[in-house]
């Protein structure tokens, strides 16, 4: 039995035990001898070596275990402050991606290409993105390669559409990215990173994770982001029949689109 005097419970149960190593041996000794008050000193001498070898192994061993308990107790108070302190530089890290993304999603914008005037802003540029050019892209790479394997015609689709619009939105992506690699690689012991990114990607609008899972199919994203959107199951919330074709979520671990 290990007792554990690094708490409330502890702290009593050790009252209890000195009281008892103090105790016992005067009850021993009263229950052995018991006689009235003796008045001579040299027997008052005897009593007194023998109550205190009894009594002072075990209350130094006592002093010593709640030393022990003290330091252990510190340091406790010491971790506990350094694991907040950690969390609180984590959160506000953290913080500054959630308002970078939302800054760089807020400042994506499509314009009509002779008056100039604003098509698509925001969210919605990952509709048209994806609905519209990914879409065409893709119809165009099958047509022209009717016999290449339908991984690659996904990823050159996705290439391509990165080639011709990338410098709009891949700022975006690679953001996101950094937010989540800095949540799986920073995240303090004992706090839960799955809660974490998901306070990331419950941002995402419907065509954003949309475009995410064909960016993860692309030459960049396949190297080092789809392993974190498989691992954290960033593809829950998608639905199959949104996808160009059902068969490409093939291409994920299925753990992607599966919740814990």
């Amino acid at each position: 039995m290990t007792l554990k005097v690094d708490s409330r419970e502890g702290f009593w149960s050790l009252c209890v035990l000195a009281l008892a190593v103090l105790v016992t041996p005067l009850a021993l000794y009263v229950f052995r001898f018991y006689a009235p008050f003796a008045t001579d000193q040299n027997i008052w001498s005897d009593f007194g070596q023998y109550y205190g070898g009894v009594t002072s192994p075990a209350l130094s061993a006592l002093a010593f275990v709640a030393l022990v308990a003290t330091l252990n107790l510190q340091r406790k108070q010491i971790d506990d402050t350094d694991r907040r302190s950690q969390l609180v530089d984590f959160e506000s890290t953290l913080r500054y991606y959630l308002e970078a993304l939302r800054d760089i999603l807020n400042a994506i914008d499509l314009h009509h290409s002779e008056t100039g005037a604003v098509t698509a802003q925001g969210a919605d540029v990952f509709r048209v993105y994806y609905r519209g050019r990914l879409a065409a892209i893709f119809r165009k790479t099958r047509g022209a390669n009717p016999n290449l394997d339908e991984r690659e015609i996904v990823r050159r689709s996705f290439d391509e559409l990165y080639r011709k619009y990338g410098a709009n939105f891949g700022h975006y992506f690679r953001t996101l990215y950094r937010a989540i690699l800095y949540v799986h690689t920073s995240c303090p012991p004992k706090a839960d990173r799955k809660h974490y990114v998901g306070l990331i990607t419950c941002r995402l609008s419907r065509y954003e994770i949309l475009l995410l899972a064909y960016n993860c199919l692309g030459s960049i994203g396949e190297r080092k982001f789809k392993k974190l959107v498989e691992d954290y199951h960033l593809l829950e919330y998608i639905d199959p029949e949104d996808m160009i074709s059902y068969d490409h979520l093939m291409f994920y671990d299925p753990k992607a689109m599966i919740g814990d």
